[in-house]
C-alpha cells in the first residue's frame, strides 16, 4: 500500500497501531508490522472501514481489552488483519472484512473476483488481473 494510505491510517488510529510506536533499546520489537500494510491499494477503504468499526466499538464496549494490530497483508488473495486481544464481535469484524476483501480489486478497490495464476492467488477486477504466465 501506498505510504500516503497507510500513514493516514497509522494517524487516524494510533491505539490500534501502537505498536509502530519507536522502541527503546532493549525492547522487544513486533516486527511484522514495521513492515507496514502489505496489500494493494484497493483495500484501503475496506481497512479504514475496519478501523473505524473496531475503534467505535471499543468507545462504547470499554469491557474490551486493548486491540493491537500485529500484521495486516494479503495472503492467498484474501486480507489477512492478525491483532493481539479481541473480543468475539470484533474478530467477527475482522473475519467480515476478510471475507469481503475476495470481492475487491485490491489494485483499485472496484469488483474483484479471486484468480489462480498458475498457484499464485490474487484478487483483481478484470482490467488488473495478470496475464498468465506460460
Amino acid at each position: 500500500m501506498k505510504k500516503e494510505l497507510q500513514d493516514k491510517i497509522f494517524e487516524d488510529f494510533p491505539e490500534l497501531f501502537e505498536l509502530r510506536r519507536p522502541r527503546k533499546e532493549g525492547e522487544m520489537v513486533m516486527p511484522s508490522i514495521c513492515y507496514g500494510l502489505e496489500c494493494g491499494n484497493g483495500w484501503y477503504d475496506l481497512i479504514y472501514t475496519l478501523c473505524s468499526q473496531i475503534t467505535n466499538h471499543l468507545k462504547w464496549n470499554k469491557k474490551d481489552d486493548k486491540v493491537q494490530v500485529v500484521q495486516v497483508k494479503e495472503k492467498f488473495g484474501g486480507l489477512r488483519f492478525y491483532t493481539n486481544g479481541v473480543s468475539d464481535e470484533i474478530r467477527g469484524m475482522i473475519r467480515m472484512a476478510e471475507a469481503m476483501s475476495y470481492k475487491i480489486c485490491d489494485v483499485c478497490g472496484n469488483k474483484g473476483e479471486i484468480r489462480n495464476n498458475k498457484g499464485w492467488h490474487e484478487t483483481t477486477c478484470e482490467e488488473h488481473k495478470r496475464k498468465e504466465i506460460k
